[in-house]
């Protein structure tokens, strides 16, 4: 049985490769996962059913908005501090640096399975 069992993810990104290929790990591993392809769906959705997450995947930039942006208005609506990891999306040779978000985690543009597991686990312990 997988660690991160149970895990409640919210994962913002238009993004139809990322969405795909988060969502099949995170089913393998046992972890539920809400994705939205905006900040205002995830407000939304947030509003109505009160989630217990445990942490947020947000990317960098996401129409216009900084994903430190992105996370606090998650934080503010769920009502208290959520871990959030900062992904960029996109080429990999115009990746931003990610050293500069106050993100808890970061993950690159090709960020592997084991990558995108050791950060989710460090957040829960």
């Amino acid at each position: 049985m997988s660690p991160l069992r149970g895990c409640s993810i919210l994962l913002v990104t238009s993004n139809e490769i990322y969405k795909s290929y988060i969502s099949e790990l995170f089913r393998i591993w046992g972890c539920e996962l809400h994705s939205f392809d905006n900040v205002d769906e995830s407000l939304l959705f947030i509003a109505t059913t009160k989630p217990n997450l445990t942490a947020l995947i947000v990317p960098i930039k996401h129409k216009g908005a900084a994903g430190e942006e992105i996370a606090r208005l998650i934080c503010e609506e769920v009502g208290k501090s959520v871990p959030w990891i900062c992904m960029h999306v996109g080429a990999p040779n115009a990746a931003p640096n990610l050293s500069d978000q106050q993100a808890s985690g970061v993950l690159g543009a090709m960020f592997t399975p084991e990558e995108l597991y050791a950060e989710i686990a460090r957040l829960r312990t």
